[in-house]
């Protein structure tokens, strides 16, 4: 799992994504979370749908809830999250896996 780093908050003159992004790993991807209020932006270049997977850690009454599922339409950018503590894994990462990788970026960024 490749660990993500968070960029900073975007200026008013904006943020190329496309540019900050990296290529998804096969075997996903995790970020270090600083404030609990990160984006993360999915590029998918790809002709295909492709979905993301959140691990949501915290358990319910002895449940661990199923992952937070996303799809992100051919030729599309998604922009989601923040991700509160019970996205945080024992280690204090967030983790995010993909059905495929095909033209998949992904670049994790600090709102304003």
């Amino acid at each position: 799992m490749a660990t993500i780093i968070v960029q900073a908050a975007p200026a008013r003159t904006g943020v190329d994504l496309t540019a900050q992004a990296v290529a998804c790993t096969g075997g996903g991807d995790k970020f270090l979370p600083t404030k609990n209020n990160e984006l993360v932006a999915i590029i998918n270049g790809d002709a295909s749908p492709h979905t993301v997977s959140i691990t949501q850690e915290t358990t319910v009454d002895g449940v661990t809830p199923a992952a937070k599922q996303i799809t992100v339409p051919a030729g599309h950018t998604v922009v989601f999250g923040p991700f509160p503590s019970n996205y945080v894994d024992s280690n204090g990462f967030v983790n995010f896996t993909y059905d495929a990788v095909t033209s998949l970026k992904i670049a994790v960024f600090q709102p304003a």
